[in-house]
């Protein structure tokens, strides 16, 4: 089985990502957003704390959803964390740099 290109792989995540899904129907719009709110609404911090394992933290320096200072906080909180800021990229950093994104976590992986 082969990997799909950039070009498939930006496809499959516009098919599937939730801003598509939602144009369907109201109801699963509601049910996004309430999924949503749900999830941004808890506070983590406690269970970030605990973890031990490595752990690489990719933020974009531009993303307006999850602000950097997140990234900042949680690499504080996470023992053994590593925090990359990427320059120039929002929320969705793999698609915003591909190429830099795969290379840092080829190389945390290694």
């Amino acid at each position: 089985r082969r990997n799909p290109s950039l070009k498939e792989y930006k496809k499959l995540i516009l098919k599937y990502h939730p801003d598509r899904l939602v144009k369907k129907s109201k109801k699963i719009r509601q049910v996004g957003q309430d999924t949503f709110k749900k999830i941004v609404r808890q506070d983590v911090q406690a269970e970030a704390a605990e973890v031990t394992q490595p752990t690489l933290l990719v933020f974009g320096a531009n993303d307006k959803d999850v602000p950097p200072f997140m990234g900042e906080r949680y690499n504080q909180l996470i023992a053994n964390s590593h925090l990359e800021m990427l320059e120039g990229a929002g929320h969705f950093v793999h698609l915003d740099q591909p190429e830099k994104t795969t290379t840092m976590i080829k190389e945390f992986l290694a």
